[in-house]
């Protein structure tokens, strides 16, 4: 499964009220608009609650890896997590986490791996 960029839009309100968010889950299409932010901070003001909201600009980033608290590395895929769902996972944590299924040794927790990295 391959990594779905995040977005952090900057918006301004009728108001004149500048606020960032970030969207996880949204898809950004070819014309600029973006898919999958409703029910999201992008439909409303944070301050005033004013909408609609217009967008100033997008970036696109790589979401990091979320599989262990400490972990900076860029996440590559996807690791379903016990309680989570689908959680973004780098190549480094994917792999530890292969070794111990592998081993019929489940991490019973993303903490079991710190053990093993000497955090």
């Amino acid at each position: 499964m391959s990594i779905r960029p995040t977005y952090t839009v900057y918006l301004l309100c009728p108001n004149g009220h500048q606020t960032t968010t970030e969207l996880l889950h949204a898809v950004l299409t070819p014309d600029g608009m973006i898919e999958g932010a409703a029910g999201s901070d992008a439909d409303f003001c944070a301050v005033c609650n004013a909408s609609p909201l217009t967008v100033l600009g997008i970036n696109e980033e790589t979401p990091l890896c979320q599989w262990v608290a400490l972990c900076e590395n860029d996440a590559t895929t996807y690791r379903l997590h016990p309680i989570l769902g689908d959680v973004p996972i780098c190549a480094r944590c994917n792999a530890r986490c292969e070794a111990l299924d592998a081993e019929g040794n489940y991490p019973a927790s993303p903490l079991d791996l710190l053990q093993d990295q000497g955090a």
